[in-house]
């Protein structure tokens, strides 16, 4: 499509004009993702070797009201029915979009931890 975003960044600057938000710390407030995440994405500096996971990439567009296949071709993922991912993943992300911001948040930190620690 032509008008559809080619990258995360056209992404993240297609969401703030949309919205109406005035920087990407307005726009970070209404997701869970965090604002470093978003920013390296608009800055184009997300990893080719690692993109951005499934589950995030469908956080980010139930946040924000996107088509999921738009969000993964901009950040340069296959996308299929399921959004690539499985019935285990599906029900995380099902119980991820039922917590409060605060609530994912602390989610967040506790899963960053875990990983830390290995």
């Amino acid at each position: 499509m032509a008008d559809e975003p080619q990258s995360l960044g056209e992404l993240i600057n297609m969401v703030i004009d949309r919205h109406g938000y005035r920087s990407l710390a307005d726009m970070q407030r209404q997701t869970s993702i965090p604002y470093q995440t978003l920013w390296a994405w608009q800055q184009g500096l997300r990893s080719v070797k690692r993109p951005p996971s499934p589950v995030v990439l469908k956080i980010f567009a139930a946040d924000y009201g996107l088509p999921e296949a738009m969000v993964f071709r901009a950040a340069g993922r296959k996308y299929d029915e399921t959004g690539g991912i499985d019935a285990e993943s599906q029900e995380l992300l099902h119980l991820w979009q039922q917590l409060t911001d605060q609530d994912r948040r602390t989610v967040d930190r506790l899963i960053r931890d875990l990983i830390a620690r290995r």
